[in-house]
Order: C-alpha cells, then sequence, then structure tokens
C-alpha cells in the first residue's frame, strides 16, 4: 500500500500467493501480522476491520505483505480517509524480490475528478463520476 500526504483505509487484501488479511486483529503493530514497513514514515492503525495508512509529507510511505511472485492476482477494499494537502495520492505499488518498484497505481484527484494513474500521467484512467473517494472500493489487478 502507498500514501504519500493522504490518510486512507483498507477493509480487505488478498493475494494469490495464499494469504488474506481481513484486518480483523486491533493495534499498531502490523509487523506481528506479516506486515513490513519499507519507509520508516507512515503510521499504521487496525481497528473496526480496516488498517488506516498515513502520511503527512509529498514522499512515499509504503507498506508490504507477502513474497514477490512473477505470476498474481491482487485484490484491496480502498477508500480515502482524510486529505493532508493538495498533492496527495494512494494506492499501490508492485515490488521485485528487492522491494525496488516496477510498478505504480495510484488514486490521484485533479479538478474534482479522479483518476486511476501510474504516477507518471503516461495511463491516467478516469473514474466514474459516481466513484466517491471517502467510499470502499474494489480494485484488482
Amino acid at each position: 500500500f502507498l500514501a504519500e500526504n493522504v490518510q486512507a483505509a483498507f477493509s480487505g487484501f488478498s493475494l494469490t500467493a495464499g494469504f488474506e488479511d481481513l484486518f480483523d486483529w486491533q493495534g499498531f503493530e502490523i509487523e506481528r501480522h506479516g506486515w513490513e514497513r519499507l519507509s520508516e514514515n507512515g503510521d499504521c492503525l487496525v481497528e473496526n476491520g480496516q488498517m488506516t495508512f498515513s502520511h503527512e509529507s509529498e514522499t512515499d510511505a509504503v507498506i508490504a505483505k507477502g513474497a514477490a511472485a512473477e505470476n498474481f492476482e491482487f485484490a484491496a477494499n480502498i477508500r480515502l480517509v482524510e486529505r493532508f494537502g493538495e498533492n496527495s495520492d494512494f494506492g499501490f505499488l508492485i515490488l521485485n524480490e528487492n522491494n525496488d518498484e516496477i510498478s505504480r497505481l495510484c488514486i490521484i484527484e485533479k479538478d474534482g475528478v479522479f483518476y486511476l494513474t501510474n504516477g507518471t500521467n503516461s495511463l491516467d484512467v478516469i473514474l466514474p463520476e459516481s466513484f466517491h473517494a471517502e467510499n470502499f472500493h474494489q480494485f484488482k489487478f
């Protein structure tokens, strides 16, 4: 998961390599449940069936779970909780076995319109007008 200048909530996560996290546990100690902090910044809290992940800066905060896989299916339920500045995004990173970024899929807002983007503006998919970032939406890749 990725957070930049935003607080986002995740209510479920699954990866075909054999795990699913429904966040049916409580607390700040995400490492005890297999999550790894790949950056020193960012705050996580799990309660009420969701993980909130926040970072009040324009640098990436990254957490990850699971080993790198050549072929995979990914699904996550995600919503915007709070925005901390103009330039904010949240979403997913695909990392290799060395935790280097292979791909980035982020949700951003430009002029009142939400997009799914790869962060380089070479892919900006307009999300439907009915998309409300404050509601949970499931993304599958």
